[in-house]
């Protein structure tokens, strides 16, 4: 262990005793204030992503108004395609529960 972690360590444990000496009081007010930290720094990290995902989906939608526009009849065609689709599955499942 080099000297300089050996004076990290022991600064850590003296700012631990030195709390533990303040009393029940001051730890929990650090306690508590770490706390408060980590929770603000958790609600700016949940609104960032929030904003990305955000963006993101106006993108999305943005991109696939463009396609739409760019080509109407496929756009039709797709949308119908997926329709049936999902009503061809919808009924072979709700026909092979009767059984």
């Amino acid at each position: 262990m080099g000297t300089m972690e050996t004076v990290a360590r022991v600064g850590k444990y003296a700012g631990i005793a030195g709390e533990m000496a303040a009393g029940p009081a001051q730890i929990r007010e650090n306690v508590v204030n770490a706390l408060e930290e980590k929770m603000d720094a958790a609600e700016d990290a949940a609104r960032r992503a929030l904003k990305r995902s955000r963006r993101a989906a106006e993108d999305l939608l943005d991109d696939a108004t463009y396609e739409v526009k760019r080509h109407p009849v496929r756009s039709v065609g797709v949308t119908f395609g997926i329709g049936l689709a999902v009503g061809l599955a919808v009924g072979w499942l709700a026909g092979r529960n009767r059984s």
